[in-house]
């Protein structure tokens, strides 16, 4: 399991991504923030090994 700036960068992009998303109302976009963020934190907290993070890839996003 990956650990490291990857994957908080992949969860900045998800972040950014989720924000500025028209589509969602604020409520729609805190769930999605709050739910999928959960998930990857508790796999990583968990340390669990078969553990996938729903954010990988955003980091793409970010453009830096």
């Amino acid at each position: 399991m990956e650990t490291n700036k990857t994957t908080y960068m992949d969860m900045l992009g998800f972040i950014r991504h989720t924000f500025y998303r028209e589509d969602l109302d604020d409520s729609k976009k805190l769930s999605a923030l709050v739910s999928t963020l959960g998930h990857d934190l508790n796999g990583l907290i968990n340390q669990d090994p078969f553990f996938s993070p729903r954010v990988t890839g955003y980091r793409k996003t970010l453009n830096y």
